[in-house]
């Protein structure tokens, strides 16, 4: 239980559409790169889990929208 009343976005992958985009490796680095980088400009999972259906990434929430949209 998260009890210091922060805000956190939760990435939720469906394993089915990995499994038919055969993106499984991708997802598997991903997994491991927010898990682990230090830097403080890229975003870190803080929690990662998951059951039979879905994996979820578990990370702060930061105000402003998706990078993508400003690149």
């Amino acid at each position: 239980m998260i009890k210091n009343k922060e805000f956190y976005a939760i990435k939720r992958i469906n394993k089915k559409i990995l499994a038919k985009k055969e993106i499984v490796d991708m997802t598997e680095m991903e997994s491991q790169i927010l898990k682990t980088n230090n830097h403080p400009n890229l975003m870190k999972t803080e929690y990662q889990f998951q059951n039979k259906q879905t994996l979820y990434f578990v990370m702060k929430f930061i105000q402003g929208g998706e990078l993508r949209s400003f690149l």
